[in-house]
């Protein structure tokens, strides 16, 4: 009988901390920590296709985790999939890892403690996400349309610039070994990849075994060469 009202006092008190939607809700906490649906056969599958094209995601579009929008580069795996750390947020350490669905916040692989949450994505292929995402206000969790999760196959710093990076959907091109090589390619040189900024002035970077020079910009997001006085004006 003492086990019994053991137990039932322990699963009270687990209830007494989620709301009806299975949230965890810590008001002294900035992040909020979300208990997803469990999948059996989840635990561990191999990247998507798409997936696969995800090197660099961008995240935007959220009110109340502007800390952690910018530009994340894969840098491991959590449960089999990509995981990411952030190149230029304004809060320090930020990440992407998958953990039922995919969360971004500082605490990272095998925490569900975060900011920005996914929908739950049970085959872990963030490119696929097409269903909005939630962020937690300081109080409550939230829908937002308005949060953008974009992948890229390529990014990279532009030039004389402080934490600027432009990117580039490269994972078809035809001569994918020389993209980003500082070398103009005409093969690479189309919509979204642009041979990864070598033929514009303003994003191409000197390779190893290529320098820059050999332009022929067609990419309409290229900046305009900037202004000598202004250096960083086409940024604005």
């Amino acid at each position: 009988m003492r086990r019994l009202l053991l137990l039932l006092a322990w699963e009270g008190s687990l209830a007494a901390g989620r709301d009806a939607g299975g949230v965890v809700l810590r008001t002294q906490d900035p992040e909020a920590v979300r208990a997803l649906p469990l999948d059996p056969g989840a635990a561990h599958r191999g990247l998507q296709s798409s997936s696969d094209a995800c090197d660099y995601v961008s995240v935007s579009g959220s009110t109340y985790q502007s800390g952690r929008h910018g530009l994340y580069e894969a840098t491991g795996t959590c449960d089999s999939a990509p995981s990411y750390e952030c190149l230029d947020c304004s809060s320090s350490g930020q990440k992407i890892w998958l953990n039922g669905g995919w969360v971004i916040g500082s605490a990272g692989c095998g925490s569900g403690s975060g900011g920005i949450f996914s929908p739950y994505d049970p085959d872990g292929d963030l490119a696929a996400i097409s269903s909005t995402w939630e962020e937690w206000t300081g109080s409550e969790m939230i829908s937002n349309s308005d949060i953008a999760v974009t992948c890229y196959s390529y990014c990279k710093e532009i030039p004389g610039s402080t934490d600027k990076y432009r990117c580039f959907n490269c994972a078809d091109a035809s001569a994918s070994a020389s993209v980003g090589d500082g070398q103009c390619d005409a093969a690479n040189n189309v919509d979204p990849c642009y041979d990864g900024g070598d033929c514009c002035e303003t994003t191409c970077v000197d390779g190893d075994t290529h320098t820059c020079g050999s332009y022929d910009c067609k990419d309409p997001d290229a900046p305009p060469v900037p202004d000598p006085y202004y250096p960083d004006a086409a940024w604005c």
